[in-house]
């Protein structure tokens, strides 16, 4: 636990634990904001002398990548940090570098590209004991509904397009596969004859078994034996990256006139939304692609799985007033409500309304009762019979004979 502060007789004195070591003194003062501001010091010097004061930034960088981190962002922070003491590291400092690297950028590139290495490069540091745990906060990200492949558009698609790059996109459609791991797969990683494929290194580090459709099963068979793929290290597809996958689909797109989407709007996010609109779970989502975060499938498409919601609540509800049959009002009188109601509005009485005076008053009662009358109906007041007889059931207050 933290140092906190005990009071024995007159004098405030400091007790608790740093860095697993207790530490127990007093503050020689009677002063509860003394004994605070001293309480602090002395933690903050014990957290001192845990640590290497003179490590700087490319200690930490060599730690995180000795550790396997990930280096691709590294480099503009190893520039402009390299030879800066860890504990000289400060928000501020972190603001004003973020700025300048990527202040022309997107908030979720800025996190991508820079808080997301640093932080990960200050908790390895840490975690060798070079500088206490700094967490520096991120941008916060307006998440945006995403845009995928729907059938329509895959059909039209794979009409138009080339075996290789059809192959390609089914593949990643299919199994949530990104288009990096498609590009990597190679023909020892299918199990054809049970029907899988060993996605080996996907962007979390950790290898992946997805199941594949029959009818692409086949179609990999076929294809592999066309194209005499003997070596089990040769590449299923033979695209070199994600740029070679996107321009051969960007090609079909123009020859089939429909709009470019990415392979990751075709592959991934189409993945995901078949899957929430056959009424799967975020849960089975997440296991299905291989995320490692519940948080973010459910703020990449939890929109999607909400639209499923509401469709299933109108399906429910139509269902229900169907087994209800006649029992649904929506007789003569229901229809008359409706109409009377959408003249009220028209006429401004609704419209605006806040104050009872601004509502008309039922007949026989001059301050507005009808606010009071939970038995109020607005088809009679319309058609001024509230407080008379009406001729012709007077036990039947909805026949509307006297009209």
């Amino acid at each position: 636990m933290p140092l906190k502060l005990v009071k024995k007789g007159k004098t405030w004195h400091v007790d608790g634990y740093v860095n697993g070591v207790r530490h127990r003194e007093s503050t020689h003062t009677g002063s509860r904001e003394h004994a605070e501001a001293k309480r602090k010091d002395l933690e903050r010097d014990l957290e001192d002398r845990a640590y290497h004061k003179s490590s700087v930034f490319a200690d930490a960088v060599n730690i995180y990548g000795e550790k396997g981190g990930e280096m691709r962002y590294v480099k503009p922070l190893l520039d402009n940090l390299e030879g800066m003491r860890l504990r000289d590291i400060t928000p501020v400092v972190v603001s004003a570098l973020s700025t300048k690297l990527y202040g022309h950028c997107e908030p979720g590139t800025v996190r991508r590209h820079f808080y997301t290495p640093l932080n990960a490069i200050m908790r390895k540091a840490h975690q060798a004991h070079l500088c206490p745990l700094t967490v520096f906060d991120a941008p916060k990200v307006k998440r945006k509904p995403v845009d995928y492949a729907n059938d329509q558009w895959l059909r039209t698609f794979l009409e138009h397009a080339f075996q290789r790059i059809a192959l390609t996109v089914l593949f990643m459609t299919l199994t949530g596969a990104r288009v990096t791991e498609a590009c990597r797969l190679a023909v020892g990683d299918l199990d054809l004859s049970r029907g899988f494929a060993l996605l080996r290194l996907t962007k979390n580090g950790k290898s992946r078994r997805v199941s594949l459709a029959p009818m692409l099963v086949d179609a990999l068979r076929a294809w592999i034996i066309d194209q005499r793929l003997l070596d089990p290290a040769a590449p299923v597809f033979g695209y070199a990256s994600r740029y070679s996958v996107n321009q051969a689909i960007e090609r079909v797109c123009a020859k089939a006139g429909i709009p470019y989407l990415s392979s990751h709007k075709v592959g991934r996010h189409a993945f995901a939304a078949r899957l929430l609109a056959e009424g799967k779970s975020l849960k089975l989502l997440q296991e299905a692609g291989g995320w490692s975060s519940m948080q973010l499938v459910a703020d990449t498409y939890g929109h999607l799985e909400q639209s499923m919601v509401d469709e299933a609540l109108r399906e429910t509800g139509t269902a229900l007033l169907t087994k209800m049959g006649s029992a649904v009002p929506t007789d003569r009188k229901s229809r008359l409500v409706g109409q009377v109601l959408d003249t009220l509005e028209d006429d401004g009485v609704f419209r605006g309304s806040t104050n009872n005076h601004d509502l008309p008053a039922i007949a026989g009662d001059s301050d507005g009762g009808r606010c009071r009358d939970r038995t109020y109906d607005p088809t009679r007041v319309k058609m001024g019979v509230i407080g008379e007889k009406n001729p012709g059931n007077p036990e039947n207050p909805d026949n509307l004979q006297g009209r």
